[in-house]
């Protein structure tokens, strides 16, 4: 089986953004209590499923995030691995940024699915 390496990953968050150390997704889904006063046992049925974002990079003077609605900026995403691209647009919630004496100036940033996550 073939391994699929994280270097070389992209993202793309209305434009393409470099610097970027990891990003993750997370999909995940909710279940509704469904147990009855007549029931022995907890019972659920299927409910809301969603997906939210995060990723890191370090802060560069060109394709960096744009930062300046955020949150609440609704963007176009896509994230790449060099073999699928996850893709969906999100609300932004969340930017941070940190420099240090010595390291780099970096960036994160998160974000929440407002519809279908694709995978191609």
């Amino acid at each position: 089986m073939a391994r699929i390496a994280g270097m070389g990953g992209t993202i793309s968050i209305g434009a393409a953004v470099t610097g970027v150390t990891n990003w993750s997704i997370n999909v995940e889904g909710t279940m509704a209590d469904a147990t009855g006063m007549d029931s022995t046992i907890d019972d659920g049925v299927r409910s809301l499923a969603g997906w939210t974002v995060s990723c890191n990079g370090h802060w560069e003077t060109t394709a960096k995030p744009d930062h300046t609605d955020i949150p609440g900026a609704a963007v176009a995403i896509s994230f790449a691995d060099g073999t699928n691209v996850w893709s969906g647009n999100a609300l932004m919630t969340r930017f941070h940024a940190e420099a240090t004496v010595d390291g780099t100036a970096d960036w994160s940033l998160d974000g929440t699915g407002t519809g279908a996550l694709a995978c191609t």
